[in-house]
């Protein structure tokens, strides 16, 4: 019932979703490969400098490959609506906790220029939201729904199928990720050390590291 807190739950799912995304999208090496489909010498005359500055191109326009990349773009404690996730490979994401209505979802697809959006949503949300992507004729524009099923599927992957890889780097992408949205975190240890949460609190054979 409290907004801010609303908003706050918002954001650690958000971060639960980048950080899971971005470490499969690294550890399958996806790859982004840049070439002019139909070279035109006179137009690289004419924006060859375009093609080095903006683009990242050598100056003989030779393709180049990029990684591909992840990028959370929410603010601390900003409103619930634009987006979320950023890729270099075409999709926009979008990660909602709450429930939407017609309003926030014509606000999520009017919003975001991208060609394709991505939707994280409950698994009971998705038959809703599937409807009003329908009833506002937006299917064009959504690739596809990403289910919390989905999440915890994919969580279990990384963390017990390859631990010491893809579940190392999610974990060290997670703590980063809280630290930046929410700071109070870093004041966390101390304070249940010097309470003396640290030890009575966790399960037996847990540790705080």
């Amino acid at each position: 019932s409290e907004a801010g807190l609303k908003r706050s739950i918002d954001k650690v799912f958000e971060i639960l979703v980048y950080a899971l995304f971005s470490t499969i999208v690294r550890a399958l090496r996806l790859q982004i490969t840049i070439e002019l489909a139909q070279p035109d010498s006179r137009m690289i005359a004419s924006f060859g400098d375009f093609l080095v500055k903006v683009v990242g191109m050598k100056e003989d326009g030779s393709k180049f490959v990029l990684p591909g990349s992840m990028f959370r773009l929410g603010a601390t404690n900003a409103s619930d609506r634009g987006l979320d996730i950023a890729t270099n490979f075409g999709p926009a994401i979008q990660v909602k906790h709450l429930t939407l209505d017609e309003e926030e979802m014509s606000d999520i697809f009017d919003g975001i220029t991208a060609d394709h959006v991505v939707i994280v949503c409950k698994d009971a949300h998705k038959d809703r939201v599937e409807g009003l992507v329908r009833q506002l004729s937006l299917e064009g524009k959504l690739r596809g729904f990403v289910t919390l099923g989905d999440i915890e599927r994919w969580y279990g992957a990384c963390l017990n199928e390859y631990p010491k890889s893809l579940g190392r780097t999610l974990l060290e992408d997670l703590y980063r990720e809280f630290t930046t949205e929410f700071p109070s975190v870093e004041n966390l240890r101390p304070f249940m050390e010097d309470r003396g949460y640290a030890k009575s609190l966790l399960p037996e054979g847990w540790s705080i590291e």
